[in-house]
């Protein structure tokens, strides 16, 4: 629990600790990826970053400091989506970049986002 005199960290502040504590692995990336399992709750959003349709639940693949990527059972549909990320209570509005099917024997979905900042329509936070 959080004293209310304590300020939360920043959703930067939380993606450098968790980059920091995997290993640095050598990617021809301008953020590396770094194998995480976070639980995260997918908010849709519409065009004008309003919801758009009911949430969902997912485990996170890997995390970089630019964005995520999570698996889940259906593919992602919406352009934008705001992430919860309940082990750290963060969230951050994002661009879905992808949504690639993988498997052969069931249905799974790996998304990749980016995380927005400091934009209108939601900058990227740690939640109060």
């Amino acid at each position: 629990m959080q004293n209310r005199n304590q300020q939360a960290p920043t959703l930067s502040e939380i993606l450098n600790s968790l980059c920091e504590q995997s290993l640095n692995v050598n990617q021809r990336r301008e953020s590396v990826r770094h194998p995480k399992s976070i639980s995260v709750i997918v908010q849709p959003l519409n065009e004008d970053f309003l919801p758009d349709g009911e949430p969902f639940w997912v485990m996170s693949r890997d995390v970089s400091r630019n964005g995520m990527a999570f698996v889940n059972v259906l593919p992602t549909q919406h352009q934008y989506v705001r992430l919860r990320m309940l082990d750290y209570d963060a969230s951050a509005v994002c661009r879905v970049c992808h949504c690639t099917a993988i498997g052969s024997d069931l249905p799974v979905y790996l998304t990749g986002v980016q995380f927005l900042e400091g934009e209108d329509h939601g900058e990227a936070r740690a939640d109060v």
